[in-house]
């Protein structure tokens, strides 16, 4: 291993600030309402409170009633106002740089005449003052008074207005306020009061508006070996390009492979979206996250009820993709089965099981009887996943239903020995062979399976040629053999030799997938447990020194100002050190335009399919996006990412009433006619960003169309458009970015 510095910058990735940037906390409010039972009087009637909270509109009331013999049902709708109905229409969410105008509706439904005193505020950040005033936008004779400011974390300028309204009864005033957004992520929590000498009581509402990045993080790994008094430093220069508020450094020392188990399982819970592959991936590690695990390797903490939660909504969302068979899909339970994933999911289910969750026994044991059938069956399944090298892929998928099998005894020994013999030399990385020598030891041939034990550390290469469709990559195989061989402790001396090996991989690996990240966490806990021999090394930061004596590995978290006082590791021990420094944050400019592997291009049209220089667009406007997307070689598994603008709103092609993509044509052919040339996999439409799952092939343009409509007047910067391979990220593309766009008001 290289004794150098060795940096890497790192743009998308698996994690949430990666792969389409940071998603908006925004709160969306649903009134429903459940009383439970309730006993009539002697009159047959019943008085049920309704606790609404702030709420203007109609709501329908249902009530059933039942004897023991005979109900009845009825429902009505009601309209619920306040005597002053205040409504604010503001964008989804915002990125950091956009200015947008807030348009908030005043109506007087009281009966009479009203002179309103309105305040329109949000708590101030601790020690921060309150900003400019700003100029209201109100019709000719109207007063009015109010205060906008910000709260704690709050994303907008803050600013301060007071004025008084005066309304005649069924009268409405609409009034504006400019928001100027200063922060990459936050809430901004507006609190509404009206009140007048009339009203009975004071109005009070409140509304939250979420902000997210512009565009996402990038991400910079430095990492060195260092031999006793050797000095590694990090200064300034490594994150001038960066905001400094948005800089977080994670340094780790450690005398073996350092896998930044805080990372892996903090990026894997980040991750946004929710294929087959990636909830298990989620969900894996957080069996083994337990809070002794978190105390004891030093990761960050995680509320018990929260793990506990996350573990059982990922067997939901699983039993959501089960196939009649048993086996899985991968974005839902009508795509094609995923064979080597299904055996991921039994094993994680096993895992989960073990560790005293209630895992649902229907889906398991249907799984485990499809795995079975996937050993009794000698030929291949029709729908067999693509590979560059099939019969890799189907003994791939074959031993790992072995080892699943085996680890609750339900393999018969003579098929592992079959699957040994007949297939074994089709494996084109050790994994495999990892996982059948793991069944046959298990099982009792452990002759045999130590023997192929050694195949499968001979069959390491160093990288990946072809797409073998099993989802993994050298980082994942390494890594997982790493977990196995530890786990059911077989070679181990060899299994902590291989963590060097790997952490040589991760050195020039510039992105993860979450199928490496989960990998990676697993060995991670393994390696961990065998830490013991204390090392010595000294923690710079600036003039203050830090004096390190360790049974195991060090991790912390450093700030921008940390870094421009200059931080350096200097190791004190006998043997070779591993520093690594990972260095997130937001860069001061928008991420170039690249293509390693796959390319993407975004195109506005109008409705009639003609393509446009949107610079300015009008509320209520409808446009045609068209996302072009190539590869240079085959990608089964290309995930598109499409970050509106502020200020924009998807028009969701699922809703009944939306205007359809098969009305309007480009360049002579119907939206129809261009999708099924290259149909997607998955699409999904949300209040910040259009994400579609895609298979690419090599010289052969996939052409994605969506609407979006103009909701909100403001100017809204405008992400570029990314794709990645799922499963292998670091073949992936940035789009152009585009200057900012202006919504204005008809």
């Amino acid at each position: 291993m290289s004794q150098s510095t060795k940096a890497k910058m790192k743009f998308g990735g698996d994690d949430d600030l990666t792969r389409g940037g940071d998603a908006p906390q925004s709160d969306v409010q649903i009134v429903s309402l459940f009383s439970g039972l309730v006993k009539l009087d002697e009159n047959l009637e019943a008085q049920i409170p309704v606790n609404l909270p702030d709420f203007n509109g109609r709501i329908k009331l249902m009530a059933l009633a039942f004897s023991a013999d005979a109900f009845g049902h009825g429902e009505q709708e009601v309209t619920v106002a306040a005597p002053v109905v205040t409504q604010i229409a503001m964008p989804r969410f915002l990125a950091k740089g956009d200015k947008t105008r807030i348009a908030l509706d005043v109506t007087n439904l009281s009966g009479e005449r009203q002179e309103l005193q309105v305040t329109f505020a949000t708590a101030l950040e601790d020690g921060e003052e309150a900003g400019a005033k700003a100029e209201p936008s109100v019709e000719p004779k109207t007063e009015l008074k109010a205060e906008l400011s910000t709260t704690r974390h709050s994303p907008v300028k803050a600013f301060d207005t007071t004025q008084t309204i005066v309304l005649d009864n069924g009268a409405k005033r609409t009034l504006h306020y400019d928001i100027e957004v200063t922060n990459h992520t936050g809430v901004a929590t507006f609190e509404l009061n009206v009140s007048g000498d009339q009203l009975a009581e004071a109005i009070q509402r409140q509304w939250t508006l979420g902000a997210r990045p512009a565009y996402p993080a990038t991400f910079t790994n430095m990492q060195k070996v260092l031999n006793n008094g050797e000095r590694f430093t990090i200064d300034e220069t490594a994150i001038e390009s960066l905001i400094d508020s948005t800089v977080v450094a994670s340094v780790a020392i450690s005398p073996s492979a350092n896998i930044d188990l805080n990372n892996q399982l903090d990026q894997l819970l980040q991750y946004p979206y929710g294929c087959l592959e990636q909830t298990s991936s989620r969900a894996y590690p957080l069996l083994f996250a337990t809070p002794d695990v978190q105390q004891a390797f030093g990761i960050n903490a995680i509320d018990e009820s929260k793990r506990v939660d996350m573990i059982n909504k990922g067997f939901e969302r699983l039993a959501s993709l089960q196939l009649s068979s048993g086996g899985f899909g991968l974005w839902r339970n009508t795509s094609d089965e995923e064979h080597w994933l299904t055996a991921y999911v039994a094993d994680f289910l096993l895992s989960a099981r073990a560790m005293g969750f209630a895992v649902p026994e229907d889906m398991l044991k249907n799984t485990l009887t499809r795995l079975q059938q996937y050993l009794a069956r000698s030929g291949r399944f029709y729908n067999e996943r693509w590979s560059n090298d099939p019969s890799h892929y189907h003994f791939a998928y074959k031993a790992y239903a072995a080892y699943v099998l085996a680890r609750v005894n339900q393999v018969p020994l003579g098929t592992l020995r079959s699957l040994a013999t007949n297939n074994s030399r089709y494996a084109r990385t050790g994994l495999s062979q990892t996982h059948l020598a793991i069944a046959l030891i298990k099982m009792g041939d452990k002759r045999r399976g130590e023997q192929l034990m050694e195949d499968a550390l001979a069959n390491l290469p160093k990288q990946r040629q072809q797409y073998l469709g099993d989802y993994g990559s050298q980082t994942r195989d390494l890594a997982l053999m790493i977990h196995l061989m530890l786990t059911h402790k077989i070679a181990e001396s060899k299994a902590i030799s291989l963590s060097f090996t790997l952490a040589e991989q991760l050195i020039n690996r510039q992105y993860l997938s979450t199928q490496e990240r989960n990998a990676l966490f697993l060995a991670g806990i393994a390696l961990k447990e065998f830490d013991g021999e204390s090392w010595n090394a000294d923690l710079i930061i600036g003039s203050a020194t830090t004096k390190l004596s360790m049974t195991s590995g060090f991790q912390t978290r450093l700030g921008a100002d940390d870094i421009k006082n200059s931080v350096s590791i200097e190791s004190a021990f006998a043997h070779p050190l591993l520093a690594n420094v990972n260095i997130s944050g937001y860069g001061k400019t928008p991420p170039e335009e690249s293509a390693n592997g796959l390319s993407i291009q975004r195109h506005w049209l109008n409705l009639k399919g003609q393509e446009i220089d949107l610079k300015q667009a009008e509320v209520g406007e409808l446009f045609l996006v068209q996302l072009e997307v190539n590869a240079e070689q085959r990608t089964p598994d290309a995930l598109i990412i499409d970050l509106l603008p502020a200020g924009f709103e998807l028009e969701n092609q699922n809703l009944e009433h939306a205007i359809k993509l098969d009305e309007i044509k480009v360049d002579g052919k119907s939206i129809a006619q261009w999708l099924n040339r290259n149909p997607t996999k998955y699409q999904e439409y949300r209040d910040d960003r259009f994400v579609a799952a895609a298979q690419v092939r090599k010289r052969q343009t996939v052409n994605l169309f969506y609407l979006v409509r103009a909701v909100t007047p403001g100017t809204y910067n405008v992400p570029s458009p990314l794709v990645e391979d799922m499963y292998r990220p670091e073949i992936r593309g940035i789009g152009k970015s585009s200057s900012a766009i202006t919504i204005v008001q008809k």
